[in-house]
């Protein structure tokens, strides 16, 4: 039902009866098929409507802005010269192909990726900016090649476990919104001829057909909302056709479901992991500005969570304007999609994190005036501070956006799909520089992929050198004050429990206690996990950095206990990794309490002593000593009751005083 099997099937798809129409249907009922074809080229090379995100406007005017502002076509003709060449590279591999090549070549990843065609969207780039013929021609030759050698699959079924991955959901999906770009940038060409107008468009009704097969039931996760949105884009671009409508419901349909049911109310994507967050969000505004460019400003409920995505990636942006490497993360640069949430809801704070000038990439989605519109959107550091995402259960304590300020990501997030990681409970912790991080993603199709996953290379309490269970945390407490922070989370795991509670003492160091609760003796690590360069040493009962200049950590336990430090891979990009340190420490018991204290400083004079002073079952109590003998002494408990030091009694899990020189004891709040 997938494969339009001659011109006959192809004509019959259209509503022949639009006035727009009427040449293709005269050519039609005399069955002069060439006609027919030629008669739909051109109708489609000079239609007016419906409008591309980029299509309203000239291209002279993109050829200006890009001339004034990027350095006019350089990048675009870089890539459409490899593109001549049958340079690609994907996933870390540069091939050589045949002018004339096969396009199933390669790893599955890198087949899967060269088939999504955004690479080829460059090359309709370069012709919209110069207008060079030899970049159309090129491109006809590529399109008939991809259409001779992928005829629709018949069954739907073969997406998962057939060898074309090219037929594979998120492909389809990703690819027709490149071939939308394509179409529009070549229609009007004069070397894009009738015969491959017509392949061309055939093929994007067997790959919807194919998707609407397939789009049947809600899925989660990012790949049915980019299939949804392929199908979108076709339904709304080419109205011609009979089905176009019943696509376009469905797609509408799916991309509503989607926005209502994976984006949280706090605006997080449910997969939890701000790469794929991020490329959802992209989606998301560019389906929304194709939207409204033609006239369906009633599907508000389409991008009805859409701003708030933009708000929990600023919410856990580091001061460097940075994001931690949560999960799949694969980039950690976030201007450039603060740069399209402030374009595209005019945020100050927004722009303040964005790059200082838009991103080439989105002036083909806002259009040519979209460069000076971004310009005059003035640019105000963001208000927010500490803040806990109430759904997706990230707390950040933050003091400020400067690069200097201190930070720290506690994940108490649930799991949901492969893109999440053995990460429960972890901090992340910056101080002018990233000091505990998180790998990240690594390429899928490298051998260390699953390892960067697993629990060895996160910053958790790791109990019997084990992957942590499969079962999701759950958020204790969650406290702001003038002086004071703290977040605490539990993870039930099968006969142990463990409570992580992180105290932030305002603006200084963090105190981070583990409850473990269980009736058998396990094997108990803390690790910490440096980034590839980091300098540790041992120093006291524990750690330090040592950066020749600017901020360096301290991290101490409060008790003496066994540390190591061992040697981890990390990522360095998708295809390469290097050494990097962890800070271990070890302990064999059942139920305990650990303390352990992260000190940023500048000077080694400034560190403290850091003591146990008391623990049982349910509390801890520590000293931390510093050099002027002014000393804090930190209560911490794993549910709420009385809790005493220096003479101090308060009612919850925090206590903390501080206890001044001259003897004078207050409570820090």
């Amino acid at each position: 039902p997938n494969r339009i099997a001659d011109e006959v099937t192809f004509f019959s798809l259209l509503n022949l009866d639009l006035r727009q129409l009427s040449e293709v249907k005269k050519a039609v009922q005399k069955k002069n098929w060439a006609m027919a074809k030629n008669a739909w080229a051109r109708y489609l090379a000079k239609r007016k409507q419906p409008v591309w995100l980029w299509s309203a406007e000239n291209h002279e005017a993109i050829r200006k802005v890009f001339e004034e502002n990027y350095g006019g076509s350089s990048r675009y003709e870089s890539a459409a010269r490899n593109i001549l060449a049958r340079k690609f590279s994907f996933n870390g591999v540069t091939k050589i192909l045949p002018y004339n090549f096969q396009w199933r070549t390669g790893s599955p990843i890198w087949e899967q990726l060269f088939s999504r065609h955004d690479w080829l969207v460059q090359l309709g780039y370069a012709y919209v900016l110069t207008g060079k013929s030899n970049y159309a021609r090129d491109f006809t030759i590529l399109m008939r090649s991809w259409v001779d050698q992928h005829p629709v699959l018949p069954d739907v079924t073969k997406t998962w476990n057939g060898t074309d991955k090219a037929w594979m959901s998120l492909e389809i999906g990703l690819r027709m919104q490149n071939w939308m770009d394509l179409f529009e940038a070549f229609r009007n060409a004069p070397e894009f001829d009738a015969a491959t107008c017509y392949l061309m468009t055939r093929s994007m009704v067997e790959q919807i057909r194919y998707l609407d097969g397939w789009v049947v039931h809600y899925r989660v996760g990012n790949w049915q909302m980019a299939e949804a949105t392929g199908m979108a884009c076709v339904g709304i671009m080419f109205p011609e056709f009979k089905d176009a409508i019943a696509w376009r419901t469905k797609a509408f349909t799916f991309l509503t479901a989607h926005m209502q049911k994976d984006v949280y109310d706090d605006g997080t994507h449910i997969e939890v992991t701000p790469n794929y967050h991020a490329g959802v969000a992209e989606e998301y505004t560019k389906i929304e500005r194709l939207i409204r460019v033609n006239g369906y400003d009633s599907l508000t409920g389409v991008v009805s969570k859409h701003e708030k995505m933009f708000d929990f990636l600023m919410d856990i942006t580091q001061p460097d304007k940075r994001c931690p490497l949560i999960g799949d993360a694969g980039r950690s640069d976030l201007q450039e999609i603060s740069a399209v949430g402030a374009l595209e809801y005019n945020r100050k704070d927004l722009r303040w994190l964005g790059s200082k000038k838009l991103p080439e990439a989105w002036v083909w989605v806002f259009g040519a005036n979209a460069v000076s519109q971004y310009n005059r959107i003035p640019s105000i550091e963001p208000s927010i501070r500490s803040v806990l995402l109430p759904d997706s259960k990230y707390a950040v304590m933050r003091t400020g956006w400067n690069n200097a300020d201190k930070y720290l990501l506690f994940d108490c997030a649930p799991s949901l799909g492969s893109h999440s990681h053995g990460d429960r409970l972890q901090v992340i912790a910056y101080a002018g520089r990233s000091f505990l991080v998180d790998p990240g993603q690594y390429s899928y199709a490298e051998p260390l992929a699953d390892y960067f996953k697993t629990a060895q290379v996160h910053n958790i309490l790791r109990v019997d050198s084990a992957e942590q269970p499969k079962v999701d945390p759950t958020l204790q407490a969650w406290y702001v004050g003038k002086h004071i922070e703290y977040v605490s989370g539990k993870l039930q795991a099968g006969e142990y429990t463990h409570q992580r509670t992180v105290v932030f003492v305002k603006p200084f160091y963090w105190v981070i206690v583990d409850h473990v609760k269980s009736r058998k003796n396990h094997m108990y690590t803390r690790q910490f996990q440096f980034p590839v360069g980091a300098p540790v040493t041992p120093y006291d009962k524990g750690f330090i950095t040592n950066y020749a200049t600017g901020t360096n950590l301290f991290i101490c336990p409060a008790e003496k206990t066994q540390a190591a430090l061992k040697n981890r891979p990390l990522p360095v990009n998708a295809n390469h990794t290097s050494e990097a340190v962890q800070a271990c420490f070890y302990k064999n018991s059942d139920t305990t309490i650990f303390a352990t204290v992260l000190f940023p400083f500048t000077s080694i004079k400034e560190l403290p002593v850091v003591e146990k002073v008391y623990a049982n079952k349910d509390l801890i109590k520590i000293k931390i000593t510093f050099p002027d003998r002014k000393t804090d002494q930190i209560v911490v408990s794993d549910n709420p009751e009385t809790l005493e030091t220096n003479g101090i009694k308060k009612e919850g899990i925090i206590l903390c005083t501080e206890n001044e020189t001259n003897g004078n004891v207050q409570v820090i709040d």
